[in-house]
């Protein structure tokens, strides 16, 4: 019998070993087993080895089972632990060499036990002195109110098919030592030694006999609670067993082990550097997740399986073999009608390229992953990163840019498209023998502006004096034909594609019993009627499957490829219809599946098909009996599941299908509301939140409680990250829509939503609440912009929700400044942050007393509590400074007020906490710039604002949401300077301006995003300059519709706009107009801001001003008069 006790070595660098990685099973574990997965992966040695080539990888093995028995005593394991291992360093001349313990459930008592025990046993006290970290993975740690030692124990034991001796196992003292008083001491042991942990925690949960599915450590268990810098919480995707198994080596959860002991490694001696390693720590998991969370909801289009032998035609092909054989850059474009066959043809290829050796980088991307993104371009690039960084050649230059990136801004989702893609254009540009597959890129919008920019770089790295290759496949489009122009092109043909038909159908046919030896008939039949078209191939054969008599065999083959429209109308004919509980099931599914915005968890899905709009609770008796065969059963092929029970549509054209084709319409006419699948699912995104938090209490209790609403509620999730997605994409609004948003706004609900449950899965995504309180403010701008301009509703219901989305923001955050105030205190800098938050909140909505009072009272505090220099401090200082100036210059006595000088001192304190190049010193600068502007001094502002633009272009990029205000007010400074082609040239660098402006109006002026339409304001004001009166008359109107639809209608900038156009009417001559017009504003001035408003003031002033302007026109001599400018002419001076 093998002797698995002790210490086995798996992998020895020899003398080029600078660390020892020790991997510790638990009960019944076993020294290899315990750590390889059921398909046969062993990560410990055969993936780790490759990710630590310097470290000595070994495992511990000894007589676990006794656990189960009276002898049992986890003393003797730790003893033995330690003269192993002792004497295998003391045999190999490493005492010193630094370690890391990797612990699996129990096994981790063990490594507490042998690291307290190093202290008393002289031999072993290196192993103490020489642990860098203790990975613990599904350690349970301590007991609570809610579970004892025993029940965990036996948790454990069952996971791992145990018969356990309760008796035994209550006292799990063994050897009279007590667990808490062991979490306790090895608590202490941490920080006396400055010993890292990494605690990996389950996330799923796993059947146990005579359990029910439970997690088998809780989080509450798994974790030492020691906070950072000490401690890292990292959540694994997986159940107690496989959280240290691993089915592949691009698997996200080795990814995610692997990063972190990775990390571990290359920081070399952790005492003395912990407060590095820590800051370190939370960047690098800050970056970790944001590259995580755009690979999370992908779905199972990768890993279709490949039939054996198909896709071998291509290393025949001269075209493919010229491309892969050359050793300078390249690109190649395989284009193929939908359906053939070219997603598998990529993995084929990807496959194929990594079989070259390990000096080859391969980045494959599927944009089918994508396409169901909000931002698909967006997150590709990000997908093509994530991949980089797995890639030996390319990791530690993805992860040191990636790291220099953080520096720059407070959350990795600042960064913009065109920082990521010069990233990787860097990159790809000097490093060799890397070769990148795009596949399916014609399935993203090509009205993107990025995806055109993406198709320029891949040119530019296929010419690139480095060795970079590219190949795209795709169908043939024109746009991609344009873009493409110049490459090596080669086009799957019938003939190439009925080969792997050929092939596939003799293997899937085998599997049709029932077909007897008429397999060879029906195989022909296929393979001529499916004109090499894969898809139709593959849904044939699934639906013969289903036929038993050779009549319906023989109609189905008949029919042939008609296209894949006609193959969808088909199934859905043929789909089991003797059921009204499977129509429904399909009606319903099918369309909800199509218009997600990621693919489903199988567990969301039939959550969602359990909802009742009409109930306030989830009836547990409408859930689906059957799961996944009872979906598959209704929906047929159109749907399909991979390993990790991830659903999804079987390919883009089924999408297509499903929300245009008429029958597919039909089909679910009777079971959508509105028939329209997006009003549904937004519909029941929202019941589902409003029943799911509905009532519960907002701030820390809702806090600690998310995790297990999630498990209670598996869409919570979804619902709480896609609702007003599902809202904004709907077409009119109906009144049930309206009568839930309502009921949402106006509960509990909506300040749990907005304070916790979205901020909860947010930061999961590898957000901040500085973004987070963006995104959140663009919903709700959105929500209100969808309820201003969608006709046809209740006008008070649509007017009382616009009004509290405006302020839904503001109270939630003020609701969780209460609570933090109340548990930490008004000095707390938890307190002080949330305060930073309302401060915020109140600018935004346009209220600058109140924000101006929160944030001075805020700072006042911080000064003394947090100190000058901290971030908090100097955030809010800028806002108290700015939001002064700007009540100063509503009341006309800014002049009077200088804040230049500490304005200029703050700016330095940025730069000196934050980094010059950080995105709060952008902020800060700009705002710096505007106080010159508010003050009339355009000169010094245009210096200030030119500098800080060509800065913030260079590191941040032309579409960052820093760059467009940057451009908008150093166009309004030329302006006012009376250099009108320079203010133009920089306007025309805002995304989208040139549409807005253009003299047919082709796109929906209430969908131009903010920022462009502050740019056609300022475009609108140069024109007025230029003396183009009638346009700038029509674009100023633009922009009070624009901004009136998006922004609170007592918007300043829309006021701005309304004085404007009044202007150019009167330059135009139109004095009726014009007078009307101002009579319009005033009164809604008189109302928005009191009749001595400035607003209000310079209306009346215009007034008076249009009148004397009539006056010398009608004074003035006929031959005197020039005529206004005909339209056409003024339009086409541009």
């Amino acid at each position: 019998m093998e002797d698995i006790f002790g210490i086995s070595i798996i992998h020895d660098p020899g003398p080029w070993s600078n660390f020892d990685l020790l991997a510790v099973h638990g009960i019944k574990g076993h020294p290899y087993d315990t750590w390889t997965h059921p398909n046969g992966e062993k990560w410990l040695e055969n993936y780790l080895p490759k990710d630590l080539p310097n470290t000595r990888i070994m495992t511990f093995g000894y007589n676990a089972q006794v656990f189960t028995s009276s002898k049992g005593h986890i003393t003797d394991f730790a003893e033995q632990l330690l003269q192993h291992f002792t004497s295998i360093r003391r045999s190999t001349q490493s005492l010193d060499r630094p370690i890391i313990f990797l612990c699996h459930s129990l096994g981790g008592l063990v490594v507490k036990k042998a690291l307290l025990l190093a202290q008393e046993i002289h031999d072993a006290a290196g192993i103490r002195t020489s642990t860098r970290a203790v990975a613990f993975m599904g350690t349970p740690h301590r007991g609570s109110q809610l579970a004892s030692y025993a029940d965990i124990a036996v948790k454990c034991m069952k996971a791992a098919g145990v018969k356990a001796n309760i008796a035994n196992i209550h006292q799990l003292k063994l050897d009279s030592d007590n667990l808490e008083e062991l979490a306790l001491q090895f608590g202490s042991l941490l920080q006396t030694e400055q010993i890292k942990v990494l605690t990996f925690y389950e996330l799923k949960p796993i059947k146990l006999a005579g359990l029910a599915e439970v997690v088998v450590v809780p989080t509450w268990s798994a974790k030492l609670g020691l906070g950072p810098p000490l401690e890292s919480i990292i959540p694994v995707d997986a159940d107690h067993r496989q959280i240290a198994q691993f089915p592949s080596q691009n698997c996200k959860q080795y990814s995610v082990v692997r990063s972190n002991i990775v990390y571990i490694t290359s920081m070399g001696r952790i005492n003395g550097q912990l407060d590095d390693l820590h800051s370190q720590d939370m960047k690098w998991e800050d970056i970790r997740l944001w590259l995580d969370a755009v690979k999370s909801p992908l779905g199972s289009a990768i890993n279709k399986e490949r039939a054996d032998g198909t896709c071998e035609w291509v290393l025949e092909k001269e075209a493919f073999n010229v491309w892969r054989s050359s050793e300078s850059s390249g690109g190649l474009w395989i284009c193929g009608k939908p359906g053939v066959g070219k997603t598998i043809l990529a993995n084929f290829i990807s496959e194929d390229l990594l079989k070259t050796g390990s000096d080859q980088a391969v980045l494959t991307m599927h944009c089918h992953s994508y396409r169901s993104l909000n931002d698909p371009a967006y997150a590709l690039i990000r997908g093509i990163l994530h991949q980089a960084l797995q890639a030996p050649l390319l990791s530690e230059t993805v992860k040191r840019r990636l790291l220099e990136l953080h520096s720059q801004t407070s959350a990795m989702s600042d960064i913009v498209f065109d920082t990521l893609l010069n990233i990787l254009d860097d990159i790809l540009r000097t490093k060799n023998g890397i070769n990148v597959i795009i596949d399916g890129i014609d399935e993203i919008d090509e009205s993107a502006s990025e995806i055109e920019l993406l198709l320029t770089k891949a040119k530019t790295w296929s010419q690139s004096a480095t060795t970079c290759k590219v190949l795209i496949l795709s169908r043939n489009t024109a746009f991609l034909d344009r873009l493409l122009d110049g490459w090596k092109t080669m086009t799957i043909s019938s003939h190439d594609s009925l080969r792997d038909i050929s092939i596939f159908l003799n293997e899937k046919l085998e599997n049709i019993t029932h077909l007897g030896d008429r397999r060879a008939e029906v195989a022909e039949k296929l393979l001529h009627g499916s004109k090499g078209l894969f898809l139709w191939a593959g849904l044939t054969v699934s639906e013969l499957d289903h036929l038993r008599t050779w009549n319906e065999v023989q109609a189905l083959l008949q029919n042939g490829n008609r296209g894949l429209d006609a193959t969808y109308a088909t199934i859905i004919k043929q789909l089991d219809t003797s059921s009204e509980g499977l129509c429904r099931i399909r009606a319903r599914a099918l369309p909800l599946v199509a218009v997600a915005c990621r693919p489903f968890r199988l567990e969301e899905l039939t959550e969602l098909l359990a909802v009742e709009v009409s109930k306030e609770f989830l009836d547990p008796g409408n859930k689906l009996l059957g799961g996944w065969s009872t979906l598959s059963r209704a929906c047929g092929p159109f749907l399909q599941i991979n390993e990790s029970d991830v659903i999804e549509l079987i390919h883009v054209s089924a999408k297509e299908f499903l929300l245009s084709h008429s029958l597919a319409q039909s089909l679910c006419r009777d079971y959508l509301i509105d028939e329209s699948a997006e009003t549904e699912m937004a519909c029941l995104c929202l019941s589902y939140l409003n029943f799911t938090v509905f009532g519960r209490r907002p701030g820390e209790e809702m806090r600690l409680d998310v995790n297990k609403l999630d498990q209670e509620y598996p869409l919570l999730e979804y619902a709480s990250n896609f609702w007003a997605d599902h809202f904004l994409r709907s077409g009119k609004v109906t009144a049930l829509q309206l009568g839930l948003l309502y009921q949402f706004l106006n509960s509990p609900c909506s300040i749990n939503w907005v304070s916790t449950i979205y901020k909860h899965f947010a930061l999961k995504c590898g957000e901040n609440h500085g973004t987070i309180l963006t995104a959140q403010k663009a919903i709700f701008v959105n929500l209100q912009k969808k309820l201003r301009t969608s006709g046809g509703i209740d006008p008070v219901l649509s007017t009382r929700c616009v009004d509290k989305c405006g302020r839904l923001l503001l109270e939630s955050t003020q609701d969780a400044l209460r609570i933090e105030q109340f548990h930490s205190g008004p000095t707390a800098e938890a307190t002080l942050e949330k305060k930073l938050r309302v401060a915020q909140c109140y600018g935004s909505l346009f209220e600058l007393d109140p924000a101006q009072e929160t944030a001075t009272d805020a700072f006042e505090t911080a000064q003394h509590s947090i100190g000058t220099l901290h971030p908090i401090t100097l955030q809010l200082e800028r806002i108290m400074l700015y939001t002064q100036a700007q009540v100063l210059e509503r009341s006309s006595t800014l002049k009077s007020y200088d804040t230049i000088p500490r304005f200029l001192r703050l700016v330095e304190n940025h730069v000196e906490v934050f980094g010059p190049d950080h995105i709060e010193t952008f902020f800060c600068r700009h705002d710096f710039g505007l106080m010159y502007s508010m003050r009339s001094e355009f000169a010094q502002a245009r210096e200030v604002l030119e500098r800080l633009h060509q800065e913030a272009t260079q590191k941040l990029g032309r579409t960052s949401r820093v760059t467009h205000p940057i451009a908008n007010n150093l166009a309004a400074c030329a302006n006012m300077q009376g250099d009108y082609d320079f203010a133009e040239s920089i306007l025309q660098t805002i995304p989208g301006l040139s549409d807005a402006a253009a003299q047919q109006l082709e796109v929906d002026i209430t969908t131009v995003p903010t920022y462009t339409l502050h740019a056609l304001s300022i475009l609108a004001a140069v024109f007025g300059a230029r003396d183009e009166d009638h346009r700038s008359e029509i674009l100023h109107q633009r922009v009070i519709d624009g901004l009136t639809a998006q922004l609170r209608p007592k918007a300043h900038r829309v006021y701005e706009s309304a004085i404007n156009k009044g202007q150019a009417l009167r330059d135009q001559f139109k004095y009726d107009e014009s007078r009307k017009h101002y009579m319009e504003w005033l009164k809604k001035s008189n109302h928005d801001f009191g009749t001595d408003s400035n607003f209000s003031q310079k209306i009346r002033d215009c007034l008076i001003d249009v009148q004397e302007q009539e006056k010398k026109w009608n004074e003035m001599s006929e031959g005197l008069k020039i005529p206004p400018v005909q339209e056409q002419l003024i339009w086409e001076r541009s």
